[in-house]
């Protein structure tokens, strides 16, 4: 037998899983309430901002493409972000939701915008002469991530009637330090993961409760992540799945009920993108941006390594200690091509070879100038078909790697929650929690390959693996805190 608790419930797990509720008290109010708990979390997470922050930090390297587009943004008009003609960022595709809120920003304060086109004139010089003062960049993001870190707190607290648990989980995101880092830069992440929190926390209600409420603020909230991070466009499909196959205690409506459901937060969520789909249309003549299709020649690089290489990869891409143990492991030349700067890198000579590839093709398969449009759609088009398509089970292998190195968000944060993850899942502990918890990740490990599939996933593009993360972990050790009074207890009583 298993217990634990689980939506305001204590839970009994029988040997074939199956959960019965046995009481239904309520949630009782006291100094560690969900709501007292969330509240002491955002002004720990306000106090490390204030504490850490810098408001006249420096943009630096992609920080500054984000900056130049909140500047044109107030320049040109809102329609530059996706209308791109004689901006100096011109050549970059960019989703829209971060530049728009730095142009906000930029359009109230004088003061942030003065700072943004001093530093943008002398980006080649630092500091130079600019007096900087990004503060009201940089207070609404501290808020954000406060926010985020008690919507966390609150709703592990809440929803498994544990505030030991909800504090761990709060505890997990500060000692990982992602929200604080990214309320502190020009990145798109200062947004993004605030709307992740959001986003699977109104997912999971919308399953449990079916309200339609609930579904609309989730297609809303998913809507603007998409405009944060292209990937999430296509997360609408296991969004969609989790709303129609997802098993949480409580939810009864019917199997047509929730595909209605479905078709409803679905289109919430295309009305949310529809204006950008119709302006992207409007001045380039398709719903979505093309790219250069330099992300994709990045990925594809990687289909040429050899076994010994891709067996490094899984020591190599291990947080810190990765590289060094991997070369003692397997030997200099096995690792030298995985290094940014190495010798033969696949990210510098070996993207030229593939790059020279795709010129030759272009030159025999579309002879004659294209333009920027043609060119990227042919780029893209011979990529897909000749090095995804046409080596299929390499290229899926080589995905697999490429996941495990974006995992570790946060570095041993995300070695920590990934532990925590494969334990809640294969550990008999964990059966009550199973599916609250796939709930909550299936999306974020959705992303997690998409992006291994099509670029080179750095851990930075799979924050939202943090949330599932921190309530996996939050979970685990409060387990451990209980297996491990309920073991002192007994030695007691047999002393």
């Amino acid at each position: 037998m298993q217990r634990g608790r689980l939506h305001g419930r204590r839970v009994t797990m029988n040997a074939t899983g199956g959960a019965n509720a046995v009481d239904q008290a309520p949630l009782r109010p006291g100094i560690l309430s969900p709501a007292r708990l969330a509240v002491l979390f955002a002004l720990l997470t306000l106090f490390g901002a204030f504490y850490k922050g810098h408001l006249d930090r420096v943009p630096y390297a992609d920080e500054r493409f984000y900056v130049q587009e909140g500047i044109d943004a107030v320049d040109g008009g809102f329609l530059r972000l996706i209308d791109r003609r004689g901006s100096r960022n011109s050549d970059v595709t960019v989703m829209p939701l971060y530049p728009a809120f730095l142009g906000v920003v930029f359009s109230i304060s004088d003061r942030a915008l003065d700072s943004a086109r001093c530093t943008m004139a002398q980006a080649d010089k630092g500091r130079g002469p600019c007096d900087l003062d990004f503060s009201a960049v940089f207070w609404p993001q501290y808020l954000l991530a406060a926010f985020t870190v008690a919507l966390s707190v609150w709703f592990v607290a809440r929803e498994f009637r544990s505030s030991v648990a909800g504090a761990l989980a709060g505890a997990f995101l500060l000692a990982a330090g992602l929200p604080l880092l990214y309320a502190n830069r020009y990145l798109t992440e200062a947004v993004y993961f605030p709307l992740v929190a959001v986003f699977l926390v109104t997912l999971y209600y919308a399953v449990r409760d079916r309200g339609v409420g609930w579904t609309v603020l989730c297609g809303v909230s998913l809507g603007l992540l998409a405009l944060s991070r292209a990937s999430y466009i296509y997360a609408v499909l296991p969004a969609v799945a989790v709303l129609i196959f997802a098993r949480l205690p409580g939810a009864r409506r019917p199997f047509l009920g929730r595909l209605v459901q479905s078709i409803g937060f679905s289109a919430v969520f295309f009305a949310i993108l529809g204006p950008w789909f119709w302006a992207n249309y409007t001045f380039f003549g398709s719903l979505m941006p093309t790219s250069t299709g330099i992300v994709l020649v990045s990925r594809v690089t990687h289909n040429k390594m050899t076994p010994q290489e891709y067996a490094a990869g899984w020591v190599f891409w291990l947080p810190d200690f990765g590289d060094s143990l991997s070369e003692k492991l397997f030997g200099r030349d096995a690792v030298e091509r995985l290094k940014f700067e190495g010798r033969g890198s696949f990210y510098r000579v070996v993207r030229g070879d593939v790059m020279g590839e795709a010129e030759a093709y272009l030159k025999t398969a579309r002879p004659g100038p294209l333009s920027k449009e043609e060119r990227a759609n042919a780029l893209r088009s011979w990529l897909i078909s000749e090095k995804i398509f046409g080596d299929l089970p390499k290229h899926v292998a080589v995905s697999l790697l490429l996941s495990w190195r974006g995992v570790f968000v946060g570095k041993y944060a995300g070695m920590i929650g990934l532990a925590a993850l494969v334990a809640l899942f294969c550990g008999a502990w964990g059966r009550p929690y199973r599916w609250p918890v796939a709930t909550l990740a299936a999306v974020p490990v959705f992303v997690l390959g998409l992006q291994a599939f099509t670029s080179l996933n750095i851990p930075r593009y799979n924050v939202a693996m943090l949330f599932p993360m921190a309530v996996a972990t939050g979970l685990m050790l409060s387990a451990l805190i209980r297996w491990g009074a309920t073991r002192l207890h007994r030695g007691r009583s047999d002393a």
